[in-house]
């Protein structure tokens, strides 16, 4: 008795994942690139507290960020100023399109206590009142 061939059709049921895949691996790089771009200032090992406030503000790009490093750069956001008089006529400029007067400062842990001092009187000086020192939770 001679057997019958099944036809074999050209059309394929199976669920191809391939394409599917590669776009998860482009997206999964796509983020993996640009999440550490939307950190905003600078980078400073920030001292700890506790008892802290949520202020989700100081993140804003609009809100007045005064930063200091190790080597006691000041910055706005991610912009070096050397010149404290510079600082001083970038926080006065700043400070009329922020309505509420309020600035945020973060510092390195390690910068010494005069010199934060010396940071926050010169933005109180530029006529800022309100400032908010930017802390990490223990």
């Amino acid at each position: 008795m001679a057997k019958k061939k099944k036809a074999v059709s050209g059309v394929n049921s199976d669920i191809n994942v391939t394409p599917m895949a590669d776009i998860m691996l482009v997206l999964l790089i796509i983020f993996m690139i640009t999440t550490p771009l939307l950190q905003s200032g600078i980078t400073v090992n920030l001292p700890r507290g506790a008892n802290l406030v949520d202020m989700p503000e100081a993140e804003d790009r609009e809100a007045i960020l005064v930063g200091m490093d190790v080597e006691r750069t000041l910055f706005i956001w991610d912009e070096a100023f050397g010149d404290r008089d510079e600082l001083k006529k970038q926080v006065e400029y700043l400070r009329d399109f922020n309505a509420q007067g309020q600035a945020y400062f973060k510092c390195d842990a390690k910068v010494s206590y005069e010199s934060v001092v010396a940071a926050l009187e010169l933005i109180k000086e530029a006529g800022l009142d309100q400032i908010g020192l930017v802390i990490d939770e223990k």
